[in-house]
């Protein structure tokens, strides 16, 4: 019973430790720098969108898509990256300035 109860704070102790390490490595705060992980996500989605792209070439030259459905979905695809590039710009710059 006593060797249970040992066992149950110390993998309890752990677990909290384990969980607050990341917290404490950044000062306390959850999000450190927002602007960051925005530009971060913003980045990752238009590497999907390019790479959407190279796919609807691929495909296009296989003869997987017509020509019509290609041109659709390319310029819807070139319209969100434009998008997500224009936000990108939009960002605080890195060095703060």
């Amino acid at each position: 019973m006593i060797l249970e109860s040992v066992i149950i704070v110390i993998l309890f102790s752990l677990s909290v430790w384990y969980l607050a390490k990341p917290l404490l490595e950044r000062g306390g705060t959850v999000t450190s720098d927002k602007g960051a992980q925005v530009r971060s996500d913003l980045t990752l989605k238009k590497e999907e969108v390019l790479s959407t792209l190279s796919d609807l070439s691929l495909d296009r030259q296989m003869k997987k898509i017509s020509e019509e459905e290609y041109r659709l979905l390319f310029d819807a695809s070139v319209e969100e990256g434009a998008q997500i590039l224009k936000k990108i710009d939009e960002l605080p710059k890195k060095g703060g300035a």
